[in-house]
């Protein structure tokens, strides 16, 4: 197929090197080549004189824009938190008889808040996954990422 550049290139452009939004720029795909080298290889040198960076290509984002933008339903201010209880948890594992049932539109919620865990945007409060959260009663917040985006929403810039 080629050298360990040509490889390495094709990968970034395949989606290695995509944003969360599935966007692939120019700094992407060299992120992508540099971190991929070791020390004693080769490495390209990237310059640019560009105004604005410009999208390469697009492939499958793994959160959409209109779930970026609800961020501001769950996140309303910088540092907040939103609340999880066992309404959230579609599942009965683990559920007690003292616990509310699973609401249809809790549910539907936490398929957005779990997309934006896989994505490194959110993290639960004092327990390790969002079940425990769930069934824990305990807050999820962003992450630093998150915050990042939450903010790009707020702007209108997603």
């Amino acid at each position: 197929m080629g050298g360990v550049f040509t490889s390495l290139l094709v990968d970034a452009l395949s989606g290695a090197a995509a944003n969360i939004l599935g966007e692939i720029t120019p700094g992407s795909v060299y992120a992508h080549v540099d971190q991929s080298l070791s020390f004693l290889e080769q490495r390209p040198v990237f310059k640019t004189n560009v105004q604005s960076f410009v999208s390469l290509r697009r492939v499958e984002p793994v959160v959409t824009v209109e779930e970026i933008r609800r961020m501001l339903e769950f996140f309303p201010s910088r540092g907040s938190e939103y609340q999880l209880d066992p309404s959230f948890e579609p599942r009965d594992d683990g559920r007690t008889e003292m616990m509310p049932a699973a609401d249809p539109a809790n549910v539907e919620k936490l398929l957005v808040l779990r997309k934006y865990n896989r994505a490194a945007l959110l993290v639960p409060v004092g327990v390790a996954n969002l079940w425990d959260a769930c069934m824990e009663s305990k807050p999820v917040r962003l992450t630093a990422l998150g915050e990042h985006y939450r903010r790009l929403a707020e702007l209108k810039r997603v």
